[in-house]
């Protein structure tokens, strides 16, 4: 059993080096699970990066039946502290980078929710890092609420961010709690296309 994992992440990682050789980039191998996110919740699913301690949208999909969406556009950036892509990007930083932005950025409030202080923002990602998704709670903006998962390489970091956004009306708790284990699945299987098997 063990050799034949040893096998398919081997022929896996291979795979990937083709591809990063022909130029397709992580948004190009992801793109089928940013549509299948869209479709499972019939909202629009965006996959997001870190860029510069900030997030910014690298590609996006809209489920089928739904027209009136809150659609971020590609190459639009965001600040990690009040996003739900950008909380899962903060995990991978250590307590002194947290801390180094948290100094030369600050923490702005865009609306009454936002998390504005390090203990919050420290209390959040505990939350995060315990239950493995996060939230943006109308932290952005009044009315909307984003669901995030994160997406691995082969070494197990995360390297970027599956989310979908929506009213906070259709993005409700009993709709979060019917999807959330199929959109988990959605980022593991996303997460084993850039090699990681853990």
């Amino acid at each position: 059993q063990e050799e034949s994992s040893k096998y398919a992440l081997n022929l896996k990682l291979c795979y990937l080096a083709e591809q990063v050789k022909k130029g397709s980039s992580i948004a190009g191998i992801l793109h089928p699970a940013v549509v299948e996110a869209g479709e499972l919740f019939q909202e629009a699913a965006h996959l997001a990066q870190e860029e510069k301690r900030h997030i910014v949208y690298i590609d996006n999909a809209v489920g089928a039946s739904q027209m009136l969406v809150i659609r971020q556009h590609i190459g639009k950036t965001a600040p990690m502290h009040c996003t739900g892509v950008g909380k899962l990007l903060l995990l991978e930083y250590t307590d002194s980078q947290l801390d180094a932005l948290i100094a030369d950025l600050g923490l702005p409030r865009y609306t009454e929710h936002t998390l504005t202080t390090a203990q919050e923002l420290r209390e959040e990602l505990r939350q995060v890092r315990a239950q493995g998704y996060a939230f943006d709670n109308e932290e952005c903006e009044i009315g909307v609420r984003c669901l995030a998962v994160p997406v691995r390489d082969y070494t197990g970091k995360i390297v970027a961010g599956l989310s979908v956004s929506g009213p906070t009306a259709r993005i409700t708790d009993a709709v979060v709690q019917e999807k959330l284990p199929a959109f988990l699945e959605i980022a593991r299987r996303a997460s084993f296309d850039l090699g990681y098997t853990g």
